[in-house]
This record gives C-alpha cells, structure tokens and sequence, in this order.
C-alpha cells in the first residue's frame, strides 16, 4: 500500500460515519403569558395637553389647513413679483450694450471738442 493511501482511506471512512450527536443546544427561556402581563401591566397614561403638546381637534386642524392655504397664496404672489423683476433685470440687460455704445461715442465726442481739435 502507498504511504498516503491509508490517511486518505481513513478520511474518507470517517466521512462516511454517521455524525456524532454533539451539536449544541440552547435553550430559549418561554416567553407566553408572563411577556404579555408585562406589556399590559405597562400603560401609559394620556398626555396633558399644554403650551408644548397640542391637542389636534377638527377646528386646530381647519386652521392648519387655512394656514397652509394661506402660505401657498403668499409663496404664489412672491414669485410672481420676482418673475417681474427677473423679467424687467434681463430686459434691462438686453439694452445694456446699446447704451453703452451711446456712452462711449459721447465720450469720444466730449473728448475731441474738449482737446480743441
């Protein structure tokens, strides 16, 4: 027999063995009626509605609402007048250069009056 076939032979019986009944086995404590005792038994008493805990009824709820509403209208108008004065800033722009020009050949003009030619 080769050297390495009896290790080889020996591996593969102990493969074919059954295993062993050496598995670990915890054990969960039972949680039933003690569990649900304790969750019962824990209630939390109603909040006290104050300057920090509001209560929401129909009518706080009808003000947060016209609130909101009121908001969006605001949001609304601002924009509005911004996109008015975003509009009048870029046309304002778009005249720029022709001013500029103008500016610029009056300058040219004052400057040769003034220099006496």
């Amino acid at each position: 027999m080769p050297p390495r076939l009896g290790p080889m032979l020996l591996v593969s019986a102990l493969a074919l063995l059954p295993p062993a009944v050496a598995t670990a086995q915890f054990r969960l404590p039972k949680i039933g009626k003690k569990a649900e005792d304790k969750v019962a038994a824990r209630t939390t008493p109603p909040p006290t509605f104050n300057d920090r805990t509001l209560e929401i009824t129909d009518q706080r709820a009808d003000q947060l609402v016209k609130g909101l509403q009121a908001e969006s209208r605001a949001l609304e108008q601002a924009d509005k007048e911004f996109k008015g004065k975003q509009a009048a800033y870029e046309e304002e722009n778009k005249r720029y250069p022709a001013q500029r020009s103008a500016y610029d050949n009056k300058q040219k003009a004052w400057k040769i009056v003034s220099s006496g030619r």
